[in-house]
């Protein structure tokens, strides 16, 4: 969700008066275990990879190792709000710096040091509802 948000925020910058990523894999490629880009433009196109039990369609492999997430970042116009659990196991939290070294807008973090890539406990949440009310206060004040 966060990724598809981002690119199309990039995209059709001028539509979107914010963003709230949560989780941002701005490294795609490395949320598959133990791939490399030099690795999926090996794979050959018709075929398919099985990751964590589920048989994925190389190109689309192919695809998430092309996509330049921070280029998509850099060309955010709105304010962000990026929100993302420091024990995330799915998209590792060195994604946030990639995200504030591209980001070129005003670009607010919040980090869960407990949270995981879920986010779902009721402190994940009310931390979340408190950044996100401060966050949007701020822009009608």
């Amino acid at each position: 969700g966060a990724a598809v948000s981002i690119l199309q925020a990039a995209k059709t910058a001028d539509q979107f008066e914010s963003l709230m990523p949560i989780a941002a894999p701005l490294d795609l490629i490395a949320v598959i275990p133990g791939m490399t880009v030099e690795k999926a433009m090996l794979l050959d196109d018709k075929c398919y990879s099985n990751i964590s039990g589920i048989d994925v369609t190389n190109r689309f492999i192919k695809e998430l190792a092309a996509t330049d997430m921070p280029g998509a970042v850099r060309n955010i116009k709105s304010p962000v709000l990026l929100i993302h659990g420091r024990n995330d196991s799915v998209v590792d939290y060195s994604n946030t710096r990639i995200f504030t070294d591209n980001c070129r807008r005003s670009c607010r973090q919040v980090t869960i040091d407990d949270g995981d890539h879920n986010l779902t406990r009721d402190s994940d949440i009310s931390v979340i509802n408190r950044a996100v009310t401060t966050w949007l206060g701020e822009f009608n004040a």
